[in-house]
């Protein structure tokens, strides 16, 4: 896949604050090639599919949503999400959210920017401040270097982890909801 750029003139004034965006962007989009999207988390393991493996790092499920589609028998606004439920991640999540409970941590489950962007990221209701959400954010998160390691080609310093604000120690309710 190949992707496109857009490089906007910066006022003076406003220099640092766009090299921290252009930092950013292009480190979120590296992260993207080396493997930050869901066919990758799919072969994880060396697999062609989760179907072909017992160690998939992601599965689809099944929410209520605003953005959803009414279902025939309930009535009720539904969508199909893919979430993480790999352990790193997931020691990670429980870590820094406070919640011991959590079985899976989303992925972006709605299509603001089309079908392409769905599942790529991580949910920004939930992980703001993280570099691979469409969030203002821009930190490097743990739960995204535990993410790359489950992949099975990577192996993540935790102590260059980056300190996030948005959702930490906010319990299961924060991410479950």
């Amino acid at each position: 896949r190949s992707g496109n750029v857009r490089w906007k003139n910066c006022h003076r004034d406003w220099r640092m604050r766009c090299l921290f965006d252009a930092r950013s962007l292009i480190m979120h989009e590296l992260v993207h090639g080396l493997g930050f999207e869901i066919h990758h988390f799919q072969q994880a393991g060396g697999a062609r599919s989760c179907a072909e493996s017992d160690r998939c790092p992601v599965e689809e499920r099944t929410y209520t949503d605003q953005y959803g589609s009414a279902d025939p028998d309930t009535g009720l606004l539904t969508d199909t999400v893919w979430v993480v439920v790999a352990s790193r991640v997931l020691i990670k999540a429980r870590e820094f959210f406070g919640c011991e409970t959590l079985d899976a941590l989303p992925l972006r489950g709605s299509k603001q920017l089309g079908d392409s962007s769905r599942d790529n990221h991580w949910e920004t209701r939930i992980l703001n401040d993280e570099f691979m959400a469409y969030g203002e954010g821009g930190q490097i998160s743990a739960i995204t270097l535990a993410m790359m390691e489950e992949l099975g080609h990577y192996l993540a310093d935790y102590s260059q982890a980056q300190c996030m604000l948005w959702g930490g120690n906010q319990g299961c309710e924060f991410v479950e909801t």
